[in-house]
């Protein structure tokens, strides 16, 4: 039942309704107490983006609910503790909000899907007077044993963030029905940790997932455009990779799943073959690769050596490529291999920007003829700043 009201009645009229749509209603601040209690059938309830400031206690007494939306609910303070009373609640959608998680919520046993957002600090000041206080309460998320879907968002400056991430990974692993996971590891060595413990215990990757990894990701949101920002978050299998020292194995096989890649911000890397790019066979899903920021890099793929024979060199990684976007590398003499032609027939969109050493788009390597329908699917190409 959807409705578009900005009061409710002190008890419900819709006894039979099993499902409740109360979203966008923008003035709707208030249910009595009482409200609920004529609803025996309710199992979904949607109340995003309403001035909603308490949940009544009549809605924890439901016995056949299991689906509740609170995106946007900008005037909840908090989530009550017994919200834990609902032992039959599958999905928990609390958007952006952030909220401290209580403890009682280890009871939600059923949970299946959830989005959660956490509350912290960018002030070193609060930090030091938050440092006692966890984010996820110890060992809760490892009591959500049906958990398939977890969604974990962060200021990206939140100093607590730093400290509690890794008691979180650990709950993590022990997590076996995990499929998709939204998660920012600060530190790569938990990113890999995460990885290592999963395939141990699930014999494979997750299936679907947006990851960041990495320190000082503000500064790589304020240099890339906000549509792929957005893009990030509308999208599956993505990993942002930022300012990271090393690159270990395990994260080499994460890059073999990933359709969407964003590589940010690593000073030392001259190649993108020292991500094992041009060896990888599954990596044909990626479907858009981001290169911001290297400023050593000095090609896409690897060139032929002089004293190799002439067969061009697979970049079988680029397969599925669809757009190529290169920023702000200042070590970068050209963007394609004429013999990469052939491994990018599915590229549709080149964004070259603010490399300012370029010195030709296109770098002849091979005495072989170029298939004239080589890029036959490109519609956009997009130099500036090359000088």
């Amino acid at each position: 039942m959807n409705l578009v009201t900005s009061t409710l009645p002190e008890e419900s009229e819709y006894p039979n309704a099993s499902g409740l749509f109360l979203q966008r209603n923008k003035q709707l601040s208030f249910i009595g107490s009482l409200f609920f209690n004529n609803m025996p059938e309710l199992s979904f309830l949607d109340l995003s983006d309403t001035r909603i400031r308490i949940l009544p206690c009549s809605l924890f007494r439901l016995p056949k609910f299991n689906v509740l939306l609170l995106r946007n609910c900008a005037c909840m303070p908090e989530i009550p503790a017994k919200i834990g009373n609902l032992a039959n609640l599958e999905v928990l959608d609390l958007g952006m909000k952030q909220y401290l998680i209580h403890v009682q919520m280890c009871r939600l046993v059923c949970l299946r899907h959830t989005k959660l957002s956490m509350y912290g600090t960018e002030s070193e000041h609060s930090y030091v007077n938050l440092m006692s206080e966890e984010m996820v309460p110890d060992g809760i998320l490892s009591e959500f044993k049906e958990l398939e879907c977890l969604s974990i968002t962060v200021h990206i400056n939140d100093m607590c963030w730093r400290k509690n991430a890794a008691c979180i990974v650990k709950d993590l692993v022990n997590l076996e029905s995990l499929s998709f996971l939204q998660f920012y590891f600060p530190r790569v060595a938990r990113f890999q940790a995460f990885i290592r413990a999963k395939n141990s215990r699930t014999n494979g990757i997750l299936r679907s997932f947006k990851s960041i990894v990495g320190f000082n990701v503000s500064r790589f949101i304020n240099i890339v455009p906000s549509e792929v920002a957005s893009l990030f978050d509308e999208s599956m299998n993505c990993l942002r990779f930022v300012k990271v020292k090393d690159t270990p194995e395990k994260i080499k096989n994460v890059l073999a799943h990933a359709a969407i890649f964003y590589l940010d911000t690593h000073t030392d890397v001259e190649r993108l073959s020292e991500f094992d790019y041009s060896n990888f066979r599954p990596i044909k899903l990626c479907l858009q690769l981001w290169v911001y920021s290297l400023s050593k890099l000095e090609y896409i793929c690897e060139p032929l050596p002089l004293e190799s024979p002439s067969t061009p060199p697979s970049c079988g990684s680029f397969w599925s490529l669809k757009s190529l976007t290169v920023s702000r590398c200042g070590g970068l003499k050209f963007i394609l291999l004429e013999s990469m032609f052939c491994e990018l027939k599915s590229l549709e969109e080149l964004v070259v920007e603010c490399c300012a050493y370029v010195e030709t788009t296109v770098k002849q390597d091979t005495t072989k003829k170029v298939i004239k329908k080589a890029l036959c699917q490109l519609r956009k190409v997009e130099l500036a700043y090359l000088t």
